[in-house]
């Protein structure tokens, strides 16, 4: 699951097709914004995210497993719309709290993201 949140006064998690993120002035920003990952497995030994924003390397971001088995990364993604999947165990998988997706040229889906 990805969530995002406005990095500048306050952190809250917003949901992934949060609002658009304002400066004082009202105007829109075009300041990365942090968006949490997470997927739910505590059997995965390893898990890694990789997306359109990382040129699509497998290992570029790992993910840090907690005692409940839910594993966790978090980024500063520029605003606009990102496309990404999970390495699990070695295995490209979806997200599976993901409301959007689109198909690849692989002939599966990957998860769409955007960051306003």
């Amino acid at each position: 699951m990805a969530t995002e949140s406005e990095s500048i006064p306050r952190q809250p998690e917003q949901s992934a097709s949060g609002r658009g993120q304002k400066s004082a002035s009202g105007s829109a920003r075009t300041a990365a914004k942090k968006v949490t990952f997470t997927y739910d497995n505590p059997s995965a030994q390893t898990v890694t995210l990789t997306g359109s924003f990382c040129g699509w390397q497998p290992n570029a971001y790992p993910l840090a497993k907690n005692a409940r088995g839910v594993w966790k990364v978090v980024l500063s993604l520029p605003r606009g719309r990102h496309e990404y999947r999970f390495v699990v165990d070695g295995q490209w998988t979806n997200d599976p709290r993901c409301a959007e997706v689109v198909g690849n040229e692989f002939g599966s889906e990957n998860c769409v993201l955007t960051v306003e």
